[in-house]
């Protein structure tokens, strides 16, 4: 298999990678087509209709820009004892950033923001996130796909901690976790780059920021491909981290401006909000009948069988991926 190019209207021409392409060509991956990337906002801003699926893409081309061009500077870097970025490590990231929303449920953070903590219990000290979902889709994905020829099982565990950092997951092959622990110690700012927990500048901000205000149609100033450019691997005492120069200050500046203007305007928009619990509320009447994937005998005993048989095989077809407004308003004349 060669790789692919696709046009993405906020990178252009991306370039993917075949192993990128045997993930993508999976239905774990398909189904984000079908997970919109900002929930019900959708219906206040009608052009916010974008899905998981395009961002994913999107956050990998970014990781691997980003990881290429630190691997450049680190080679150029007159330091003893520097670390350096392999080609193979290279790959993880992008894989790691075309994977990391692999577990997202439908209507995006409304279903593990707003519909799962309805049914947490007592004595659950953990709450669910994606994150946890996107980890078991990532082992079933790799169980079904042909990986070998460019990854090893070290490999496969790093793509796994730089989606959802070691320290913040079990650990439950111990061989394996003392090569990603030793490299988490030496190479600390590859876990930078994806999902960063030490400032929030990262790669998949960078992707939404940009691609939500294309979508939404709100002006930003940010340039990330400047930050990727002027980007560097510079040591803070023992540890190296990604590091900007004061020229780059203001242009992160305007990157936490975006966030704080996103929110703003459209992630806590009050009509978008009324209707996401809207959409919550009709989730938690359904609950009970809808299973994934549908159940025939249960349908048909519960109450999607006053429905109409053609809305009846829309359920069972359409359900196991996301609920659509249409659906939404079904449920209403039957509740």
């Amino acid at each position: 298999m060669e790789a692919k190019i696709i046009n993405d209207p906020i990178w252009g021409p991306i370039e993917l990678h075949p192993l990128c392409i045997r993930i993508i060509d999976t239905p774990q991956f398909q189904r984000l087509r079908y997970i919109k990337q900002l929930g019900g906002i959708s219906l206040v801003y009608p052009g916010a209709c974008h899905c998981r699926f395009e961002h994913s893409i999107g956050t990998s081309y970014l990781a691997r820009s980003l990881g290429l061009e630190l691997q450049k500077n680190l080679a150029m870097l007159d330091e003893p004892n520097k670390p350096d970025i392999t080609d193979k490590e290279i790959l993880c990231l992008e894989v790691a950033g075309l994977c990391h929303d692999l577990g997202h449920g439908p209507f995006s953070h409304l279903f593990d923001q707003l519909f799962i903590p309805k049914f947490k219990k007592p004595g659950d000290q953990k709450a669910w996130e994606h994150e946890d979902a996107t980890l078991n889709m990532l082992n079933s994905i790799f169980k079904n796909i042909t990986w070998n020829d460019y990854l090893e099982d070290e490999d496969i565990e790093f793509i796994k901690n730089l989606i959802k950092k070691p320290d913040e997951k079990e650990q439950k092959n111990p061989s394996l976790n003392e090569k990603t622990d030793e490299k988490e110690q030496k190479k600390h700012f590859l876990y930078e780059i994806i999902a960063n927990g030490l400032n929030k500048i990262d790669v998949d901000k960078w992707d939404y920021f940009s691609r939500d205000c294309h979508m939404l149609g709100l002006h930003h100033n940010f340039q990330c491909k400047r930050s990727i450019k002027l980007a560097r691997v510079v040591k803070h005492g023992k540890e190296w981290h990604i590091s900007y120069p004061k020229s780059e200050y203001y242009n992160l500046f305007d990157m936490f401006y975006t966030r704080y203007t996103l929110y703003r305007q459209a992630y806590h928009h009050p009509v978008a909000k009324a209707v996401e619990m809207m959409i919550t509320d009709a989730f938690v009447k359904a609950n009970k009948c809808l299973l994934f994937p549908p159940n025939k005998q249960r349908y048909q005993t519960c109450y999607l069988k006053h429905l109409s048989k053609n809305t009846y095989d829309f359920f069972g077809r359409k359900l196991e991926v996301e609920i659509c407004w249409d659906c939404i308003k079904n449920l209403a004349r039957v509740f």
